[in-house]
């Protein structure tokens, strides 16, 4: 990127609005800027960070725009963007683990920062989420979000399918007033400000969040359980006059399964993982403790609602499958011979999983298919453990 900016032939820069441009009005792709501006306003952003009251003010909803940073280079016609600068704190976002930073249409990002906000008091010690365009503006804090910090909301849960909508339960404690935390909201967003409107009320008796991967990849179903992940609520909440809880009173994550599979516990305290798979009919549960792999029915024959064991040999299951145990730890191995899903992420269609497949030489991530039960790719190498079907591809 420095090579780019000194080499002044090469490069067309751009101004990007409101707040870094000298006209609001224009389009970004409309006003040539010249280099030496550029380079000046790169090494204030290295210097220091800009003081929250000068970036901030309702008037523009609160937009941090001057630390974006924008050029084209004109041999590709790419264009590269620096969407933050705030040396010394940390701007994250998630990625991994079932948990996308991206809205359904790639227009926004969602990410949790360090930086203070005069648009609201920030609890001590505590991240806010932000929101950006992708193209670089309108960067901003989630004002009027149903919840404004990371402690609270461990990912932002877009809608897979509907552009600028997201899903949250009621965390302002300390902003908005009103608001009962085990309420799930329907937030809408725009260039200038969320919208939400109250989509389920669920039990009172304990504080509830929306599971990281707990929506599913059609946007009509999802998981919640209470802080501590003891108990799952499955409900729909799409379309809205819809919207319910499917089991009214939940059921214990605890499920019968068998232990003859892997080092599958007979009884575990909660799921170290897990996620809907394809249309929400199925999740995958690792419990914790173990090192097993169980595709589970959402809504099953047990007597509260959930899934209920059943088994006819060879590799017969009903509504719990044992997709991924191994004999390492004890017990038997699965029918179907993949090895131990580390990390292991789940495909929108609810066929393949990508894993760090540790057992393989050399190590790396691998992809099953779990409709077929066998490898697609054992490894592609490389020794990554961390990874995401980014683009849903």
């Amino acid at each position: 990127m420095f090579r780019c900016l000194c080499l002044a032939a090469f490069i067309s820069l751009t101004h990007l609005p409101p707040a870094c441009a000298s006209d609001a009005t224009q389009q970004a792709a409309d006003i040539p800027e010249n280099l030496s501006e550029m380079i000046n306003r790169k090494d204030r952003l290295s210097i220091k960070s800009f003081p929250v009251d000068q970036l901030e003010n309702s008037k523009d909803h609160y937009t941090w725009q001057p630390e974006s940073l924008c050029y084209t280079d004109v041999l590709t016609g790419h264009e590269v963007w620096r969407m933050t600068s705030t040396p010394g704190l940390f701007n994250i976002y998630h990625n991994m683990m079932s948990a996308m930073p991206w809205s359904a249409d790639g227009k926004r990002l969602a990410f949790i920062s360090d930086r203070k906000t005069t648009a609201y008091h920030k609890e001590e010690g505590q991240r806010s989420w932000f929101l950006v365009n992708t193209d670089g503006r309108h960067l901003r804090p989630v004002i009027e979000g149903p919840a404004r910090e990371y402690s609270h909301t461990p990912s932002f849960t877009w809608s897979p399918q509907m552009p600028d909508v997201y899903y949250e339960f009621a965390r302002n404690r300390l902003g908005i007033k009103g608001l009962k935390q085990t309420d799930l909201y329907k937030s809408i967003v725009t260039d200038k400000e969320i919208t939400k409107t109250l989509l389920l009320s669920f039990p009172d008796t304990q504080f509830s969040e929306l599971v990281i991967g707990g929506i599913s990849a059609d946007g009509r179903k999802v998981i919640v359980t209470p802080w501590g992940g003891r108990w799952i609520y499955p409900a729909t909440i799409y379309p809205e006059h819809l919207a319910r809880l499917d089991v009214q009173n939940g059921y214990a994550t605890y499920r019968n399964l068998d232990t003859r599979w892997g080092d599958t516990p007979a009884k575990y305290d909660h799921p170290h993982g897990m996620g809907l798979l394809a249309d929400g009919a199925w999740l995958m549960l690792m419990p914790s403790g173990s090192h097993a792999h169980w595709r589970i029915k959402v809504l099953g024959s047990a007597p509260d609602g959930g899934s209920g064991y059943s088994y006819t040999p060879p590799a017969t299951f009903g509504e719990q499958w044992p997709e991924n145990t191994l004999n390492h730890w004890g017990g038997e191995r699965d029918p179907f011979g993949c090895n131990y899903w580390s990390h292991g992420l789940l495909d929108p269609w609810g066929r393949h999983v990508l894993f760090s497949n540790t057992d393989a030489k050399p190590l790396g991530p691998g992809i099953w298919d779990m409709q077929r039960h066998r490898y697609v790719v054992s490894t592609f190498g490389g020794g990554a453990q961390h990874h995401s079907w980014s683009g849903y591809t």
